[in-house]
């Protein structure tokens, strides 16, 4: 880590805090020829996991079945700073990297689990969500093995 970001970390809790608040991450695959292919998505995080979901087939799926490591971004921006020149302005943010491996999850209950997450985090107003078998039959979920994760802030 550089050193002036030494100074700049975020705790643990506040990892935990920001990622509960952001509500797009990105997530950092490589195609099977070598290509780097980076992807907006909700997220959520579940018992130090992160989840994301989609179709069952594409792009993503592809590449994570060719190689699952990956890297994963996401940012809350807290404002501008205006400076007395355009070198002394900046953007106010918090942020998370974590780097891990991706594995499609083929637990029915943890697939259920995690689409009750993402409907608590993006869709609160729907109280009880119920997924058709048919639904999720053409959904695949993603869980992320995270192996590290930091945080950095410039507020």
């Amino acid at each position: 880590m550089q050193p002036k970001m030494l100074k700049h970390q975020l705790t643990p809790e506040q990892i935990a805090s920001l990622l509960a608040q952001a509500t797009v991450g990105h997530l950092a695959t490589v195609s099977p020829n070598g290509q780097p292919y980076v992807v907006a998505l909700n997220f959520v995080v579940l018992d130090g996991k992160i989840y994301f979901h989609g179709r069952n087939q594409g792009q993503k799926i592809d590449y994570l079945s060719a190689e699952p490591r990956v890297c994963f971004e996401t940012a809350v921006e807290d404002g501008y700073q205006h400076g007395p020149t355009a070198c002394h302005s900046t953007t106010k943010y918090r942020s998370v990297v974590a780097i891990g491996t991706a594995a499609v999850i083929d637990d029915h209950n943890l697939l259920v689990r995690v689409l009750e997450e993402f409907t608590k985090k993006y869709a609160p107003q729907h109280v009880e969500p119920v997924f058709s078998e048919e639904s999720l039959a053409r959904t695949s979920v993603i869980e992320v093995t995270v192996s590290g994760w930091t945080g950095k802030y410039f507020i």
